[in-house]
């Protein structure tokens, strides 16, 4: 799993938002449809773990654009995604607490 970020302006984002996601399974899942249940479990975990990570772009003038993606074997997907992308976001988190507050 790998998270690609950028923090931009919100007047380059077009849209008046704390925190832009967009989802990509690789080319491992062979089938459109492996690669849609993996999209769909991403959106699903991130979802539920999002909010440490909204609240500390949502009183500012930036927004978050971040890219999940996901590039392991898609047979164990469910226990990899569950597992991994929670505490991914944990540690995105304390680096951007930490840069924001320096910067």
């Amino acid at each position: 799993m790998r998270l690609l970020y950028r923090v931009v302006p919100r007047s380059e984002v077009g849209a008046d938002v704390p925190v832009q996601v967009g989802f990509s399974a690789g080319r491992q899942a062979r089938r459109a449809v492996v690669r849609n249940r993996i999209r769909r479990l991403l959106r699903e975990t991130y979802r539920l773990h999002q909010h440490p990570l909204v609240e500390l772009f949502r009183n500012r003038p930036d927004t978050l654009t971040l890219m999940i993606l996901y590039r392991a074997d898609p047979a164990v997907a469910r226990e990899c995604i569950r597992r991994d992308l929670p505490e991914a976001l944990r540690r995105l988190t304390e680096q951007l607490k930490n840069t924001l507050l320096e910067g």
